[in-house]
């Protein structure tokens, strides 16, 4: 795989979770040392808005990890004549794309973006041991695996990711993970095995107390509502921390079938109509059906839209319309 992307001029576009952080540390780390030259986005918008025809234009290969092009971007970049490479485990965009692209889609249901990426990359080879560890610490979180061994530390890991930020100053910063990156690059660069800093351990400290704090909330504003289809299911509005509430309440709760989550951290003016909804396994609820319905997409267990009618996210927040 290493072969096909040496002496290339490379364009990387990233989510910027931790699985899309994580799989950007393994661009670096295997294919940008081989390659003519890099650039790199990092992005949550699936629409694809943040998507530089500059950097495209530059560039012989264009890579999409845990993130994929919507059919008229890939359609426009393959008339171009680029080679594109897709590495994703996204449901929602495999059915919209899998008609369409006929080569170098790298998809599972199974892992998430950036083991499906190192897989590709280190297949039948032995590679860094922080690395690998980093890897599989991530596709336990982004896959939920809460009776992995692994759990509470890939847990961790996404607490860490998110205390390098200084969210009063960098929220809308598309470098706002950069520190993140770095330092967990160069864990790999001189460590044995993957560990946690002193400085991030205190930011698991933190996190810990955020979580308490933001389920706290939660409990004092959440409201039970019934969908079109029967469904028992939570709306809520919190600061933060909306991943670890929905599913702590979906665990206590067995009649509820997902969570609609709205941060309000992200959207202190009431004007950005985007929303989470979670729910878990043993549910029989696949929440990214629901999202489909609206223009979004996710995972069966994991979410997102951003309303394209502020209208109708507002009938939502007041429970005149429901999702199913």
């Amino acid at each position: 795989m290493i072969e096909k992307f040496k002496n290339k001029n490379v364009y990387g576009v990233f989510d910027n979770d931790l699985d899309g952080n994580t799989s950007l540390i393994v661009y670096k780390s295997i294919v940008e040392p081989h390659v003519k030259s890099s650039k790199v986005t990092s992005t949550g918008n699936r629409e694809m808005e943040d998507f530089s025809f500059d950097y495209m234009n530059e560039s012989d290969i264009i890579i999409f990890v845990d993130i994929a092009p919507t059919p008229n971007l890939y359609n426009k970049i393959k008339e171009l004549n680029k080679e594109v490479f897709i590495f994703d485990h996204h449901e929602t965009s495999f059915n919209i794309l899998k008609d369409i692209v006929t080569e170098n889609y790298y998809y599972s249901e199974v892992f998430c973006g950036a083991k499906v990426f190192f897989d590709a990359l280190t297949k039948g080879k032995r590679y860094n041991k922080v690395l690998s560890q980093m890897v599989e610490l991530c596709n336990v979180y982004d896959t939920w695996q809460k009776t992995s061994l692994l759990w509470k530390t890939a847990k961790d890991l996404n607490n860490v990711m998110f205390g390098y930020v200084n969210w009063a100053t960098d929220k809308d910063n598309p470098k706002k993970f950069d520190k993140f990156i770095e330092e967990q690059l160069n864990k790999i660069k001189t460590g044995r095995f993957f560990y946690f800093t002193s400085y991030e351990e205190d930011k698991i400290k933190l996190a810990i107390k955020k979580e308490q704090d933001a389920l706290r909330q939660a409990r004092t504003c959440l409201k039970h509502r019934i969908d079109n289809q029967g469904n028992n299911y939570i709306y809520l509005e919190i600061n933060s921390k909306i991943s670890y509430v929905s599913n702590q309440l979906l665990e206590e709760m067995e009649k509820v079938k997902y969570v609609i989550g709205h941060s309000t951290f992200e959207d202190k003016n009431g004007l950005t109509p985007k929303i989470s909804i979670r729910t878990i396994n043993d549910r029989n609820i696949d929440v990214s059906k629901i999202a489909e319905k609206w223009g979004g997409g996710g995972h069966p267990c994991s979410a997102g839209i951003l309303f394209k009618d502020l209208a109708d996210f507002i009938r939502l927040q007041k429970g005149l319309i429901h999702l199913a």
